[in-house]
């Protein structure tokens, strides 16, 4: 009988593994025994536990991210507004964040929008509701825009603010395989 990591390839668990786990007494008789099958447990438990680890890709353009959405893959962002800039003024922002995309719309003209939305409290200690759009502008800039509302009767708070993030910039996608 073959035996693979302390299986036997008839499925039946290799006379250690099955004594540690149904034996009144596991470690009685030969203890280094017992002891490397022990080891052979844990190393395939561990080596199991890194199999569910997976790759994520970058994404390099709008095409790629639309392709990957419409395949119903998981889709990671990354957005850094230190790396983006105000169309108006020129300013960066000061925060950085991340999202998985859940849902989006791809529109007739091709353009991508997805969002975020989020209750938070101000700096006022008060209850806040927290806007945030994605939208394509071209094939390698995403517009990022938030605006503030007070909860719970939903008025405007503040000035709504607006960047251009360059995808592989100052905004990342991440694909899952």
């Amino acid at each position: 009988m073959e035996y693979f990591w302390g299986l036997s390839l008839s499925g039946y668990y290799h006379k250690g593994v099955r004594k540690m786990f149904f034996s009144k007494s596991p470690f009685k008789g030969n203890r280094m025994s017992s002891f490397f099958t022990l080891k052979k447990f844990i190393f395939t438990a561990f080596l199991y536990s890194l199999s569910h680890y997976s790759y994520a890709d970058s994404l390099d353009t709008l095409s790629d991210l639309k392709q990957v959405l419409n395949k119903g893959e998981r889709v990671n962002m990354t957005v850094d507004l230190t790396q983006c800039a105000n169309p108006e003024t020129g300013a960066t922002g000061t925060m950085k964040g991340g999202l998985v995309i859940n849902s989006y719309l791809i529109r007739p003209d091709g353009s991508l929008a997805f969002s975020d939305t989020r209750q938070t409290v101000s700096n006022e200690s008060k209850p806040v509701a927290q806007i945030l759009r994605y939208r394509s502008k071209d094939e390698y800039t995403i517009t990022f825009s938030m605006r503030l509302f007070s909860l719970p009767d939903w008025q405007p708070v503040g000035n709504s603010v607006q960047y251009d993030c360059l995808i592989n910039k100052g905004i990342i996608f991440y694909s899952h395989d």
